[in-house]
Order: structure tokens, then sequence, then C-alpha cells
């Protein structure tokens, strides 16, 4: 029989797409995964409130042999992917709280690490010639340098040194 690939993503699909016991079955693995790749067959069905065979027919219509070969897959899945896996839906707003938390921990996180390689003899040096210069071009690549040699432009302009970013 063909293995799943993704046995994650193939659950997400039968929890749309399947017959109304496979989508029950499906919603559940998906909410404790774990709970799943250890229990028997009988605690599954009675949690889910169906059948052993709904469980066999599940985990073939999954692709796989049964339910020790859908737990292999399962177990599988938690090991690579578990940390991204999340057990529960989050809300909205603990996503959008989530996102905000790892975008300002990786900018206190760069800010932390571009502080601690700071060559301060040749930051001084940079700045003294900056400050001596006739005119200065910044130069951006595309993307993040270009926005950076414009905000380059903005605070040279300021402090009344001629300036061009490209």
């Amino acid at each position: 029989m063909k293995t799943p690939a993704d046995i994650i993503t193939r659950l997400q699909l039968m929890s749309q797409d399947g017959t109304k016991s496979d989508r029950k079955l499906a919603g559940f693995v998906l909410a404790d995964l774990d709970f799943v790749s250890k229990a028997a067959i009988s605690e599954i069905a009675a949690r889910v409130g169906i059948s052993e065979p709904t469980v066999t027919r599940f985990c073939r219509n999954l692709g796989c042999e049964g339910l020790r070969d859908f737990k292999f897959y399962l177990a599988q899945a938690i090991a690579i992917g578990g940390q991204y896996l999340s057990p529960e839906p989050l809300s909205r707003d603990a996503r959008e709280q989530r996102i905000a938390s790892a975008i300002t921990e990786a900018a206190i996180s760069a800010i932390q690490r571009a502080s601690e390689n700071l060559d301060m003899t040749t930051l001084v040096a940079v700045a003294a010639r900056i400050a001596v210069s006739g005119n200065v071009l910044c130069i951006g690549s595309g993307g993040i340098s270009s926005m950076m040699a414009t905000e380059m432009q903005n605070r040279l302009f300021r402090l009344g040194v001629s300036v061009l970013a490209q």
C-alpha cells in the first residue's frame, strides 16, 4: 500500500472532505495528536464515539495499512514537526499577540547581537570620515538595504551632510 507522504496534511484534508465519521475522527486526531499516537484503538473509538472498525477504515482511507501504520506516520510527523503543530487552534488575538511577540523578540535579539559585535574604533573612524566628507552616497541593493540607504540619507541630511541615496 502507498505510504502517506504527509500525514498531517492528509488529516487536515480528511477533516474537511471526508465522510462524517472521517471528519469527526480527523478533527479529534488533529486536536490531540499525542493521545492518539499512544492510545489503543478501543480508547480512540470510545472517545470519538465511533466503532473500532471505523477507526481502521479511517486509517486505510488515509493510505495506511491500519492503526499501527497510521500511528507510525503520526509519530514521525510529531517528531519532525511537532514544534510547529499547535495542539489547539489559537484565537485571533492570541495568534496576533504571538506574532507580535516573535517579531519583537527577533528585533531585540538582532539589536543585541549587533551591539555586541560593534567595533567602536571602526565606528568612530567611519563617523569622522562622514563628518568631514563633501558628499556621501548611500547605496542599497534592493529591499531592506535600499530602505536603510534612504533612512541614512534622511538622518545625514538633518545633520547638514550632503547626501544621496540610491
